[in-house]
């Protein structure tokens, strides 16, 4: 904008803001940090700050007039402005967050006498309801729970417990035939049942698994064994090493793992 003696005076031409604006277009296809979609903005919002500035002068009527010329560019620096806050305020912003899953960790097979014909149903694996968060659980005290904002679960903690189990059985057992989906009655020889009360870790890295589990009759019409498992694994902390705080998780479930297998081995 130039300006006279007396007053502020809208600007005659804007013939660079083509220019600029196709200046930033390019610039913007070269990915920078921050956004390389400011600069294009910001050209866009000069352009039409001075078109605006040019309506609003012709507008009044006299081009004299210094009142109105001095509200026309009060009310394009505002523009202006809010065109560069705006353009700060939206660029993307990292998702710091990462997603994990359980693994199964077994290795070998137990020892012993074994059906080779057993066919073994895994069901859906129960859980309490602070264990149904997407973020990893962690125990703060016998009665306080919190939840890691960045560290969460990849699937949901139900499913990724049951696909453990049957992965580390087929592998205890590799005679087995293990069932996770829904079967008919006369599909398995045996069903394992898990109902969780504790799973997680707390802030020193140790893992707590707690579950009663029983194996039952196929259609569940008579229990063949029923037990309590309390397992806990020293590990590091998750704020420090997550991905082997997870793995400490799935070795405590290994534990169990190895109780459902030397239990199911005496099923014939």
């Amino acid at each position: 904008m130039n300006v006279s003696t007396n007053c502020l005076v809208a600007p005659e031409s804007s013939w660079w803001a083509p220019q600029a604006i196709r200046k930033a277009a390019e610039d913007s296809r070269t990915p920078k940090p921050g956004g390389g979609s400011c600069a294009l903005n910001f050209a866009i919002a000069s352009w039409s700050a001075a078109v605006l500035c040019r309506f609003f002068a012709h507008s009044v009527g006299n081009r004299n007039n210094c009142v109105a010329r001095i509200l026309a560019f009060i009310s394009v620096s505002s523009f202006l402005v809010f065109a560069l806050t705006a353009c700060k305020s939206f660029r993307p912003v990292e998702d710091l967050t990462r997603y994990y899953v359980l693994s199964a960790s077994a290795s070998g097979q137990t020892g012993g006498p074994f059906n080779q014909d057993l066919s073994i149903g895994i069901a859906p694996v129960e859980m309490p309801g602070y264990l149904q968060s997407t973020r990893i659980a962690l125990r703060r005290g016998t009665n306080e729970i919190s939840y890691s904002e960045y560290r969460q679960w990849a699937e949901h903690l139900d499913k990724g417990i049951q696909r453990v189990l049957a992965s580390d059985l087929s592998t205890l057992l590799p005679s087995a035939r293990v069932i996770t989906s829904a079967w008919q009655t006369g599909d398995v020889k045996a069903e394992v049942h898990v109902s969780i009360q504790r799973f997680e870790l707390d802030e020193s890295g140790a893992a707590t698994l707690e579950c009663e589990w029983r194996i039952v009759s196929p259609g569940n019409s008579r229990v063949l064994h029923l037990d309590h498992a309390l397992i806990s694994k020293k590990g590091p902390p998750l704020a420090n090493n997550p991905t082997s705080a997870v793995h400490t998780l799935s070795e405590v479930l290994e534990e169990l793992s190895k109780q459902l297998a030397a239990a199911l081995k005496t099923q014939g």
